[in-house]
Formats: structure tokens, C-alpha cells, sequence
């Protein structure tokens, strides 16, 4: 497999550059989405009720359109994959720049869920163990532990 490299020539993948952190960390990066889905169907279903299919079957069509549309653009052009490549090359430079941006929004708006959801499993953890307590104090600190983790 080839890569740029920073100087834009081409070369080889180099063995042994990732640590052991690394390599776990994108293990988890990939383990995670594919797992979201087993533990987040049961909730949404025990807090939606039978009503959640319909959501479920119309995020799946719009899921199936969206994969189309990547795949139409995939064949047919040689970039990364980025979302915003694609629609920079379909649309134009200023839409692909509003998918750009938009991805970015998104990240913000899924780091901080992912945070929300590690301080709420920390704080259940800690009134398990150590009983009742003021959550502001704990929170604050676990969100805090938690981006500097991240």
C-alpha cells in the first residue's frame, strides 16, 4: 500500500510506527459504531416503545440512499472519501465547504454525547459504590478527566 508522505511523494507504509496505544485506540475507534447499534436499539425501544420501528426503517432507507450516493462518487473519483470532497465536486466549491463545516458541527455535537454518556455511566457507578452525592462537583470533573483522556 502506498501514501503520501509529508513532502507529497509517494512510499511505503513504514513497519512498526504506531505504538501500542495507537493501535488500541483505533481498535476502539472501530469496535465502537459497530457495537452502538446493539446497545442503543433496546433503549431507544424501551423508552419509544413499539412506535421506534418506523424511525429505525426511515433512518435506514435515508442511510441506504446516503451509501448510494458515496458509492456513485467513490467510483468516480480518486480523493479520500471525505463527504465534503464530494460534495465540492457535485455541487461545488461553496456547498462542499457547508459539508465541511457541517461535518465538523457534527463531531462537536458526537464528542460531546460521547462525554455526557461517559460522565453518566461514571456518576451511576460512583452513587452505586459510594451512595448519594452532589453531581455538579463529580460531573465537571469526570467531563474534564474525560476530554483530557480523549
Amino acid at each position: 500500500m502506498t501514501v503520501l508522505t509529508e513532502t507529497g511523494a509517494r512510499g511505503a507504509l513504514r513497519k512498526d510506527q504506531l505504538s501500542f496505544a495507537d493501535v488500541v485506540a483505533q481498535a476502539i475507534g472501530t469496535i465502537a459504531p459497530s457495537g452502538t447499534p446493539a446497545l442503543v436499539i433496546p433503549a431507544v425501544f424501551a423508552a419509544a416503545g413499539n412506535g421506534n420501528w418506523l424511525a429505525y426503517l426511515f433512518a435506514t432507507l435515508a442511510l441506504l440512499v446516503l451509501s448510494f450516493n458515496i458509492n456513485a462518487f467513490a467510483t468516480r473519483s480518486a480523493s479520500p472519501g471525505a463527504l465534503y470532497s464530494f460534495a465540492g465536486q457535485g455541487l461545488g466549491a461553496f456547498w462542499g465547504t457547508i459539508a465541511g463545516w457541517s461535518l465538523v458541527i457534527a463531531y462537536l455535537f458526537t464528542a460531546g454525547a460521547v462525554v455526557e454518556g461517559a460522565v453518566n455511566y461514571v456518576l451511576v457507578f460512583l452513587h452505586a459504590a459510594f451512595g448519594g452525592f452532589r453531581d455538579y462537583g463529580a460531573a465537571i470533573v469526570v467531563a474534564a478527566g474525560v476530554v483530557a483522556l480523549a
